[in-house]
């Protein structure tokens, strides 16, 4: 059965990228230059398959809808795989009018000047909530910092006592072992 991911990993090859899938339904995508990648798991949403492509755009320069290629005969063609479906990429027979990649625009009704403001209000209560978060997270973040700079002194104090420790050790030993070698010549 064919998926909506065949067409895509399909032109990914075509267009030089390396394709990769992982025994767990995860993908990774690497550029043909070799520097970016991108990673994604197997869904056969329509929504996942979009905002994979969309990502693949913008990370690695991926084109969708592919270019149109020639063929033998001279007639162009959108790419090995054919679909249906320009805006989902399905090959699966996508007509269906209830896919959201067919739902029309939805219509935008003006607002008034009062709703405007309330939009305002909302957002600016909103971006407040967001900045508490933000330092919550840093004060977190900073403390969780102080924890770990207080468990790398207690180690680093933890390794200087056990290498006197040890010196002290090995220094005994050496000695009994010269008391030894005395008593045996």
């Amino acid at each position: 059965m064919a998926s909506h991911w065949d067409p895509v990993v399909d032109e990914l090859k075509t267009q030089g990228f390396l394709v990769e899938r992982s025994e767990g339904n995860h993908w990774s995508v690497k550029s043909p230059s070799g520097g970016r990648m991108v990673h994604f798991s197997y869904s056969n949403e329509p929504r996942a398959v979009k905002n994979t492509i969309s990502d693949l755009r913008k990370i690695l320069g991926f084109v969708w809808p592919p270019p149109p290629r020639e063929k033998k005969n001279g007639v162009g063609q959108s790419s090995k795989a054919d679909v249906c479906c320009t805006l989902c990429h399905s090959d699966a027979g996508c007509k269906d009018k209830a896919c959201e990649c067919h739902a029309p625009e939805p219509m935008l009704v003006p607002k008034t000047s009062e709703e405007l403001y309330k939009d305002l209000a909302d957002s600016r209560i909103t971006l407040q909530l967001a900045e508490e978060q933000l330092k919550a997270c840093k004060d977190s973040l900073q403390e969780a910092q102080r924890a770990v700079d207080e468990a790398l002194l207690e180690r680093t104090r933890a390794m200087e006592a056990f290498r006197a420790a040890k010196k002290l050790f090995d220094d005994d030993m050496l000695a009994g072992l010269g008391g030894e070698m005395e008593k045996e010549s």
